[in-house]
């Protein structure tokens, strides 16, 4: 039986071409509701495609069928749970160390920020979770963590709990020694890095760390 490291989920918010890039081989591919065609028009094949699957026309949910390895399809009346909340746990169940979650930005407010804060989720089970779209890459960190600039402009961090204690900066512009972040301020918007990595130190709280590109 193979395992897999890294779980590639494809959401059903906004993708593209960009997504593909993401995508290695070696992973293991989830797709959630429209995230599923995206992956049959562009000639993946899921290892599970899961869903309501209310956001394709049936035609389309038989090539999806086709294409995948596993498919679960649930009744929408009765799943307590969105569709990216599923493959996250389908995720879970596979034992990775890390996720990628494509396609979980979008239109919909409401899933945009449902699916943010499953990350507090992979923190909780110890994996590396990130959110990706053509713009912003999203991750939670708990503890002291060197971020990597690539390919992004400006990094901003806002607090997922009440408050983030004791954060310190390096490698910034916008220097924070020992701060408190509390819900509803921006003081963490829009720093940007002097060099090719900066180190966030943090002592209580959940920080998420957002880096941008135009």
């Amino acid at each position: 039986m193979q395992t897999y490291s890294r779980a590639i989920i494809l959401s059903g918010g906004t993708l593209g071409d960009w997504a593909l890039s993401y995508i290695k081989s070696r992973d293991l591919i989830i797709a959630a509701d429209r995230g599923a065609w995206f992956a049959v028009q562009h000639g993946l094949k899921p290892h599970m495609s899961l869903g309501d699957f209310d956001s394709i026309k049936s035609e389309q949910f038989a090539n999806v069928k086709e294409a995948s390895e596993h498919v679960n399809a649930y009744d929408p009346v009765w799943k307590y749970s969105t569709d990216t909340d599923m493959a996250f746990e389908y995720a879970l169940s596979k034992g990775v160390s890390s996720i990628i979650v494509l396609g979980a930005t979008g239109s919909r407010l409401d899933h945009t920020l449902a699916n943010i804060h499953l990350l507090r989720k992979g923190e909780q089970h110890g994996i590396d979770t990130r959110i990706i779209d053509a713009h912003n890459e999203v991750r939670l960190i708990r503890k002291r963590t060197i971020i990597e600039r690539g390919p992004y402009d400006y990094i901003s961090l806002l607090p997922l709990s009440e408050e983030v204690t004791g954060i310190t900066l390096s490698g910034f512009r916008y220097p924070l020694q020992d701060a408190v972040l509390t819900i509803g301020e921006s003081t963490g918007i829009s720093n940007e890095f002097l060099q090719n990595s900066g180190t966030i130190d943090l002592k209580t709280g959940m920080l998420l760390v957002i880096q941008s590109k135009d």
